[in-house]
């Protein structure tokens, strides 16, 4: 089963400074869940490999290696399920509402915390789902809209990050004060989900 991040007073915080970075008020609780990369593999890339893009990946497959863009004795299913398996540190899901962090002991990282807090404030005030951004449903042969729709949402979740972790000059919360309002142009031009490299950065 998975485990709850509930209850987390460092969450919490991270939460209400995002909030106040972002200028958007929770509407409702977020639930926090951490997950082992096995449990990430079994509920959500099984799925999404199986059920969605099965029929859609021995095309796919031929058309990389008629471009030259993958080589004929990789078999692209088996990779697919790999990378994805292995690259993702954690995603939030408007299907559930919930933010899941990928980690097998449990360990959350702020900044990618932050980021994925961004995409749950971003969902109840706008509605992932109904803008056509569903990382875990989408269709291959609805990839070209589903991009343009996820480069709206991640450019304005990277702002977030920046913002929270004092990439931007005056901005950030981490031991220093909040000295930045409300973000006005949303969205800004959801990485579908966030890279090892934020896995191993400490909280």
């Amino acid at each position: 089963s998975f485990l709850s991040l509930d209850g987390d007073p460092r969450l919490d915080q991270i939460e209400q400074q995002v909030a106040t970075v972002r200028g958007l008020a929770p509407l409702r609780p977020v639930p926090r869940w951490a997950i082992t990369r096995y449990e990430f593999s079994t509920y959500f890339v099984d799925p999404i490999l199986d059920e969605h893009w099965g029929e859609h990946l021995d095309s796919l497959s031929l058309a990389l290696s008629a471009f030259d863009m993958k080589s004929s004795c990789v078999n692209l299913e088996a990779f697919l399920r790999y990378f994805i398996t292995n690259s993702v540190a954690g995603f939030y899901d408007p299907t559930t509402g919930a933010i899941y962090v990928v980690s097998d002991t449990g360990s959350v990282s702020s900044s990618l915390f932050a980021h994925e807090y961004g995409h749950a404030l971003q969902d109840q005030h706008f509605d992932l789902l109904a803008l056509g951004y569903d990382e875990f449903g989408f269709t291959l042969d609805g990839m070209d809209g589903f991009n343009a729709i996820r480069a709206l949402v991640e450019g304005d979740a990277e702002l977030i990050e920046a913002r929270y972790s004092g990439q931007l000059p005056g901005d950030g919360v981490c031991g220093r004060q909040v000295s930045v309002g409300a973000v006005q142009t949303w969205p800004v031009a959801l990485s579908p989900v966030n890279i090892d490299s934020r896995q191993d950065e400490p909280p």
